[in-house]
């Protein structure tokens, strides 16, 4: 069995208009298939999105409000329990979050992310 990978995610900070979204959509589209979300479906529709199998996932929000802090570990799978208590393995993809410096304060791992600062047009 051939081992991925595994990256640090990133987060990218700066205010509204800053480029924030531009910048991880070019990041992403060079590793493949992506997906762009908001975080409220990241904490609601987990499963649904990974099964899609992206590459890399744009997130519209803080780690910090991540429902499944585990998500930015650095391992190769995500293990997902189901509402019967089953369990399925699924690739993580590499996630790109995009926030403001005040959603960013918080972050429960920041050790474990690639922190990139935009500062807005004057």
């Amino acid at each position: 069995m051939q081992r991925r990978e595994v990256r640090k995610h990133i987060m990218i900070i700066g205010p509204q208009g800053s480029g924030k979204t531009a910048l991880a959509r070019e990041m992403a589209s060079k590793e493949g298939e992506f997906v762009h979300c908001d975080i409220s479906v990241v904490n609601t529709m987990l499963f649904e999105l990974l099964s899609r199998k992206p590459k890399t996932v744009i997130v519209e929000g803080s780690p910090a409000d991540l429902k499944l802090p585990s998500l930015v570990e650095r391992s190769s799978q995500v293990r997902l329990k189901h509402r019967d208590g089953s369990f399925t393995m699924l690739d993580r993809p590499h996630f790109i979050f995009c926030c403001d410096e005040l959603a960013a304060n918080g972050c429960p791992k920041p050790h474990l992310l690639d922190i990139i600062t935009l500062r807005g047009t004057q």
